[in-house]
């Protein structure tokens, strides 16, 4: 009983990171834990991988950085 509350935890941990990401929802049930923390790669056909969502938040992030910084002058 006790593994099987650790994985749960760790499942549920793991999908609100990735969610938080911006992985969508439907693929990542579909995805199996392999180990304790590993997850596959992501595929979808709205967002191509985990990595390019990465990249495109950083994008937003930076874009409104800049933003504030105007504001802050």
């Amino acid at each position: 009983m006790l593994s099987l509350r650790v994985k749960r935890s760790n499942l549920s941990l793991i999908k609100k990171r990735y969610l938080l990401k911006g992985v969508c929802e439907k693929t990542y049930k579909k995805k199996k834990l392999l180990h304790s923390n590993i997850i596959t790669q992501h595929s979808c056909n709205q967002k191509s991988s985990t990595t390019k969502n990465a990249k495109f938040y950083t994008k937003i992030t930076k874009k409104t950085l800049q933003k504030k910084e105007v504001f802050m002058e």
